[in-house]
């Protein structure tokens, strides 16, 4: 069962690193991904969400200089943390998809962008971030460490909400007040919460 669990936690990574890294793409290709609005809030949450993953992995119960790679001990907190993780790739993809060509990697707001209200936008305005946190979560609750899990909630979450004050701040002053109207219909991160 761990080794199979492990094999799983791994190629789930990648295949999440994988996809995250199409984004980037995806960005250069179209020629977008411009960061002076964004305050470096890109690269911050990127840096995060992997040093999440390294401190979480020497915090593990696994011994030796790769321990971020092993699974060892319970295996229901593996697959209770890969089920957080793959709904948490699930939720943020489908806010991708939901925003198409809006979407960006950086803080990025077009004059005549619309604002989307439909799928996951519907319930919280940011998805995508909500999503990414699940999944580093998940993740780190894969490890079998309450520290390492801690670690990859709070320091994704720390980038996340200096990322949510500046989009937010862009958005009002880009979009204006529908914009602001939306965001009195819906909350941040959590629904119903904040």
């Amino acid at each position: 069962m761990e080794k199979y669990l492990y094999i799983v936690t791994i190629v789930s990574a990648a295949t999440w690193g994988l996809m995250e890294l199409c984004l980037l793409w995806r960005d250069a290709d179209r020629r977008m991904g411009r960061t002076y609005q964004d305050q470096g809030t890109r690269n911050l949450i990127i840096a995060s969400v992997l040093a999440g993953f390294v401190i979480s992995g020497f915090m593990s119960k696994a011994s030796g200089p790769y321990a971020f790679l092993r699974i060892p001990g319970e295996p229901w907190m593996a697959a209770a943390g890969l089920a957080v993780a793959w709904i948490g790739i699930a939720v943020r993809y489908r806010a991708v998809v939901e925003l198409g060509e809006s979407f960006r990697t950086t803080v990025e707001v077009d004059d005549n962008q619309e604002i989307v209200s439909s799928g996951p936008y519907k319930v919280i305005r940011h998805p995508s971030y909500a999503g990414l946190l699940l999944a580093s979560a998940g993740f780190g609750l894969a490890g079998y460490s309450w520290a390492g899990f801690a670690v990859c909630v709070l320091l994704p979450l720390s980038a996340m909400l200096q990322r949510i004050r500046v989009e937010e701040r862009v958005l009002v002053d880009v979009l204006g007040d529908p914009y602001r109207a939306y965001r009195k219909q819906t909350k941040r991160l959590v629904p119903g919460l904040w």
